[in-house]
This record gives C-alpha cells, structure tokens and sequence, in this order.
C-alpha cells in the first residue's frame, strides 16, 4: 500500500533552500537559490515521495457480490427460522405425549341393544323408539328410563315454561320440536331496531333440556295414535330422506302453538 503526503507549505520553502537527494528528477542548483517569490507550482514539482508497504505472501481479500451477500443472508435467516418452528413443533409435540394420558377404566360405551334394534309395531309397523343410545351413560339416566314417559311437542313457550316447573325424579323427558331454539319473541323489535342483538333473544332448546336430564329430538310430529299412544315422528336421516318411526309416550303435551 503507497500513501502520498503532501508538505505543509513552510516544509516545502526550507525544502526549496536544500539539496534534494530524492528528487524524482534532477534539478540544477541554481533552483535551489530561487527568491522566496517562487511560484507554489514549482514548489510542489519539488516534493519527495514517501513509500510504505506491507510485505506478506498471501494476496489481497476479494470482496464478494451484492448478489452472493444477499442469498447468504436470505438463507443464513430461513435456515434460523426453520429450525425454531421445527424445534418448538417438536417441544409441542413432546409436551402433548407426556400430558396425554389414558383412562384404562373406559374400555367401551354400554348402549342398550334396544336403541339399536328398536322393536316395530304401530298401525303402520314403524319402529318404536322405545330406548334411547344414551339412556346407559349414566347410573342417573339408567334410573330414568324406567319412569313414566313424558312427550313434548313443540319448543314455544308453553313447553319451556312446563320445563322449568318439572319434577325431575318422576319423568322420562323427550321435547320434539323442529326448531332447536327458543326464540324470546317481545324483544324483537329491539333487535329490527339495532339496540339489542338477535342472539340475545335466542336460547338453544337443547341447553334447557339437559337442564331437567332429557332427550331432544328435532323432528316432526305428524300423527298421534291415543289407543296405542304413539306419535308418529318424521327426522331427517343420514341420507337426506325422512324417516318415520313412533314415540311412545305416558303423558302427551302438545305446545305446538298456532
């Protein structure tokens, strides 16, 4: 590496009244007698050259690419990234497998082969729905499915109201009704008008029946046998298709409304 260092300018007129052993050329020595009025032109041709080098056998660094710079940096920061998501997915998972645990004592639901199989009958040879797939989940519920069976047609606000007043250790409950909801009709123009949200006038029917520990069955009524006292149901199955089947029942209420 060769720096050039320029004289000051008071340097340069006592170097003017010397002998330049170094000079890049010869000059006679009359010059060196030349009156202070020197031009600084002729002055600066007089100026030595200072050499500094640094000897060493290996060569000089090569700068990289901006293009080489920027994909080492973009794969320096996803190979990072990867490797935190990768290492908290592993953590997540290791966590999951050590707070997983397994009740050995449920080996199997008990469903009644009844409500499976129902036995059929009726004038029109419907199956009967005569148990229910989760009448067994319970020791409370395997009590009353034995009682007597009250039916519910509709979810206006007769029925929700008869819900309410109910005992429950003296009935077997199924509300059927094809509406899942029970709609507090009198706040509806608060809710046209904005004031108050439709959701805050609307209580699923399935919450008020698991209140009183009975069943729900969003359907149809669409005839009622008194002399065998069986209602005939309509549900959508899993194909798309009505079904129809009897309910049995003790005591019919029937709060359809108008």
């Amino acid at each position: 590496m060769v720096l050039r260092h320029p004289l000051p300018r008071l340097a340069l007129r006592q170097f003017a009244r010397q002998p330049l052993p170094h000079a890049s050329r010869p000059l006679h020595h009359a010059s060196f007698n030349r009156p202070r009025s020197t031009p600084p032109q002729a002055l600066l041709q007089l100026r030595p050259t200072y050499t500094r080098r640094f000897v060493h056998d290996e060569p000089p660094p090569r700068k990289s690419s901006r293009a080489r710079t920027v994909l080492y940096r973009f794969f320096a920061f996803t190979g990072l990234t990867v490797s935190v998501v990768g290492a908290a997915v592993i953590a997540f998972f290791i966590y999951d497998a050590s707070t997983y645990n397994v009740d050995p004592n449920v080996s199997e639901v008990p469903v009644s082969e009844y409500a499976l199989n129902p036995r059929r009958g009726g004038p029109k040879n419907l199956p009967i729905a005569e148990h229910f797939i989760d009448d067994d989940d319970s020791p409370e519920k395997k009590e009353q499915k034995h009682k007597p069976k009250l039916v519910i047609l509709g979810s206006g606000w007769g029925s929700v109201a008869l819900l309410k007043q109910l005992n429950l250790d003296d009935w077997h409950i199924v509300v059927v009704s094809p509406s899942n909801y029970f709609l507090f009709h009198p706040m509806l123009p608060s809710a046209t008008v904005g004031t108050l949200e439709l959701r805050s006038l609307v209580e699923p029917i399935r919450r008020i029946v698991a209140r009183v520990g009975g069943h729900f069955l969003k359907a149809k009524a669409e005839d009622v046998d008194f002399s065998e006292k069986l209602v005939e149901i309509s549900a959508q199955g899993p194909n798309g298709e009505d079904e129809h089947f009897y309910l049995p029942y003790d005591k019919l209420v029937v709060g359809v409304g108008v």
